[in-house]
């Protein structure tokens, strides 16, 4: 058997990115060439947009059981990134540029560039000019009208990437006539056009998190009323985000390839009554989290197994 499917989908941005309204931070007055800082919402962004390819080959050879390999392909556009956008916001006026300062560069013969001296310049010539608040320590120089208008760093969500997903998926189902024993192997090979450049960890990159090869191989018995799956469930290495709380959002946060090993059991005891277990990572596996090499580790986590044991009753 063959199928092929054409799809779209979109995903709307969050409301935290379409949200109306404005932070700011920083301040107001007169600082060395540096601009403040705002932030905002876009109630502008448009939606992701994703479209989608799929193709399988299906061989069902048998009751139960069948094999099946199959392609995707997703074409994504308008992925939200961060955009920084210097602008006048409040149309506050800025001593920079403004007469006081030209008069002060003039005076002092110094350079567009020389914003301290020319600062300092104006706090101990003009202190009594209605600019400079002197009572103050350090004094503070503040715009007039008629000088420019501030210019303030806007950051907010925008449409700006585009990324394509391939991959191929093998599927596995067997069972063993009617003993109700078979068994269950499946593997997914993803593969994306962008990744993660180790060689410039200082600058910002757009990549997909959490993508990776996987495989799964499940043994089953499934008669009467028992139902029993051991599954190994394996995941190779992975990009779990940017970022390692070191005062940068730049440098990656890697998790190691990892597998482990789960056992589930359910009994129906009555119609209405069921009992299960179930117990996960039996063989105590960790999970290794890296930074830019697998020898920056940054964790090592050991949660142990865990098992649960419960009855479950239908009261209609």
């Amino acid at each position: 058997m063959a199928r092929a499917s054409y799809s779209e989908t979109i995903t709307r941005p969050s409301y935290n990115d379409i949200k109306g309204g404005l932070s700011v931070s920083g301040r107001v007055q007169y600082r060395t060439n540096t601009a403040p800082g705002a932030f905002a919402g876009n109630p502008g962004l448009v939606p992701i947009q994703s479209e989608n390819i799929d193709l399988s080959l299906e061989w069902y050879y048998a009751d139960d059981s069948y094999f099946s390999v199959g392609y995707f392909e997703k074409d994504v556009k308008n992925f939200i990134g961060t955009g920084l956008e210097d602008t006048p916001i409040f149309n506050i006026p800025n001593v920079i540029g403004g007469q006081l300062w030209e008069d002060a560069k003039a005076a002092a013969g110094l350079d567009d560039t020389d914003y301290g001296e020319i600062g300092n310049y104006i706090i101990d010539n003009y202190a009594d000019n209605a600019a400079v608040n002197a009572s103050v320590s350090p004094a503070e120089i503040f715009g007039q009208d008629g000088d420019p208008a501030l210019v303030w760093t806007l950051t907010r969500p925008v449409n700006q990437r585009e990324a394509s997903v391939d991959g191929i998926e093998i599927n596995l189902q067997h069972t063993f006539g009617d003993t109700g024993y078979g068994f269950v192997a499946n593997a997914t090979f993803a593969n994306a056009n962008i990744g993660y450049d180790v060689s410039t960890p200082q600058e910002g990159q757009f990549v997909l998190n959490g993508l990776s090869d996987s495989a799964n191989l499940i043994a089953f018995y499934d008669k009467n009323d028992l139902q029993v799956r051991l599954a190994y469930n394996w995941r190779d290495d992975f990009l779990a985000g940017a970022g390692q709380g070191q005062g940068t959002n730049t440098n990656p946060t890697n998790v190691e390839a990892y597998g482990q090993l789960d056992l589930g059991i359910t009994y129906r005891a009555t119609e209405k009554l069921t009992v299960y277990f179930s117990g996960l990572n039996l063989t105590e596996e960790t999970v290794h989290i890296y930074g830019l090499t697998k020898d920056q580790v940054l964790q090592a986590v050991q949660g142990g197994p865990r098992y649960d044991i419960g009855l479950r009753y239908q009261i209609n």
